[in-house]
């Protein structure tokens, strides 16, 4: 299955506490104590990830060149009536890259590990961005595990096929709007 190591920055097989970012700047601005946020560890992957709160389960996904750091406001507001799990994407943030190449699907699949380790089977999710691609593609993969999904600056299908089907029906569509002038 996976195991749990509880740090900062720790790379896989480490233990260490450090620093925690935004996150921790904003706990500690509220004077509380600061999270621990682990990494969730199998074969495949390492994820640093924070959970906090209780209630239903909430994901937040961040963007590109982004960590899980970018939603310290949001987490702070949303854990009073939610379990906000907050991930860094594998490459991004804490977590060490992907051992094979970087896909939108791995990045979802990883994600669905993390949540299977922590007994989530149902979870509303949220993505910014290159998020909202990886919320989208964890929606397919299981779509009857996420009844809400959010999607903020982020496209609506980042197929390739889908993208070619979209430029061909706009090309015919400049082509017929030039034959009626």
């Amino acid at each position: 299955m996976g195991e749990i190591i509880t740090g900062y920055g720790a790379a896989r097989g480490s233990k260490s506490i450090g620093g925690g970012g935004r996150i921790q700047s904003a706990i500690e601005s509220k004077g509380e104590e600061s999270p621990k946020m682990p990494f969730f560890c199998n074969e495949e992957l390492s994820l640093h990830y924070l959970e906090r709160g209780q209630g239903e389960p909430l994901v937040l996904i961040h963007g590109l060149g982004c960590s899980g750091a970018d939603w310290a406001f949001q987490v702070a507001a949303l854990e009073k009536q939610f379990r906000v799990i907050v991930p860094d994407l594998p490459g991004s943030g804490h977590s060490p890259p992907p051992r094979s190449e970087y896909t939108i699907a791995g990045c979802a699949s990883a994600l669905w590990s993390l949540l299977d380790h922590l007994d989530v089977s149902r979870t509303n999710i949220i993505g910014f961005s290159l998020g909202g691609a990886v919320a989208l593609e964890m929606a397919a993969q299981r779509p009857a595990s996420v009844p809400r999904l959010g999607l903020i600056n982020s496209l609506a299908t980042y197929r390739t096929d889908d993208w070619r089907k979209w430029l061909e029906g706009s090309a015919a569509d400049r082509a017929f709007s030039r034959d009626l002038h």
